[in-house]
């Protein structure tokens, strides 16, 4: 049957609504003020989960005045329809209680007639999966395999980092540098699995002797290293004692299956404004070293 102009405009648009709910994307279309004119029923379903969007889903509703706070997403979207950009996107986790989960929105004008800008065609994909791989090779790339402290590569790149933040702002610095007594001794009479074990006991009594701010990190066979960040001389003195003591309490506590006694050296500093990276650990080394020649299981802080 032959169909007249008229019914074929609204039959068109019942077609293009029923594909845009078979999606499994979120499609929302907005015109040239800000305004909700369409969004598919998986808009309607994810925007009730996440909670930076719960409010907006309906029809009617200026979504450009709910985003005004986010500078960033507010400032992409009216770049679009100003004509400065012809795409935006804009990254956004939209966690669960039970789950962890991420969004990507995909912003592109709507056209009219394929040349004047009526509005905005926002498309919010789940990346759940590529953001927990990338989260996971991150992780990889940054922490060392044995401990699951922060490895060698990451500790230097956060060294040199609040380094330029020091000769920025004169922020307090200061780093612990920290090796295993007598380890040799313990790979030759026990062999390295039990190395090993000795060598992540360390690491968890680190973890639990530090805070969030502070960066631990495995950089070498028996050396660790601790920076601390916004650390003056008080608080470096303390956590330096503060390790030390619960490594001894741990080997009075008989927590090691083998026996061994863990021992420690640790070397301390902080450092000023015109003190370079090679500065930094050179310093930081001569103090363990200097540990060492007290007669090891000892803190020496210069």
């Amino acid at each position: 049957m032959k169909m007249d102009n008229k019914e074929k405009p609204a039959e068109e648009f019942e077609i293009s609504t029923s594909i845009l709910n078979s999606l499994r994307d979120q499609i929302c279309v907005i015109d040239h003020i800000g305004t909700i004119i369409f969004v598919n029923d998986e808009w309607i379903r994810a925007s009730a989960r996440s909670s930076e969007f719960r409010d907006i889903h309906g029809i009617g509703v200026n979504y450009l005045h709910k985003i005004e706070n986010n500078t960033h997403l507010h400032g992409g979207l009216l770049s679009i329809l100003s004509g400065k950009e012809e795409y935006f996107t804009y990254e956004y986790s939209c966690h669960t209680p039970t789950e962890k989960r991420w969004n990507l929105m995909q912003a592109t004008p709507l056209l009219a007639n394929g040349s004047g800008r009526r509005g905005l065609v926002l498309r919010h994909v789940d990346v759940t999966k590529q953001k927990l791989l990338e989260l996971q090779l991150k992780q990889q790339a940054e922490t060392d395999s044995l401990t699951g402290l922060y490895n060698r590569r990451y500790y230097e790149k956060r060294l040199e980092e609040e380094i330029s933040l020091l000769h920025q702002n004169g922020s307090d610095l200061s780093l612990l540098s920290i090796d295993v007594d007598n380890f040799k001794m313990v790979n030759d009479m026990y062999g390295h699995l039990v190395g090993d074990i000795v060598l992540k006991q360390l690491a968890l009594l680190l973890k639990g002797s530090t805070t969030e701010t502070d960066i631990s990190a495995r950089v070498g066979g028996d050396e660790f290293a601790v920076l601390l960040p916004g650390t003056n001389s008080d608080r470096l003195e303390q956590v330096a004692a503060d390790i030390l003591r619960v490594v001894q309490e741990q080997n009075s506590n008989s927590l090691n299956p083998y026996p061994i006694t863990l021992n420690i050296s640790i070397g301390g500093a902080c450092f000023s404004i015109g003190d370079s990276m090679e500065n930094v650990l050179q310093k930081t080394d001569r103090a363990l070293y200097g540990a060492k020649n007290l007669g090891k299981n000892q803190i020496n802080i210069v």
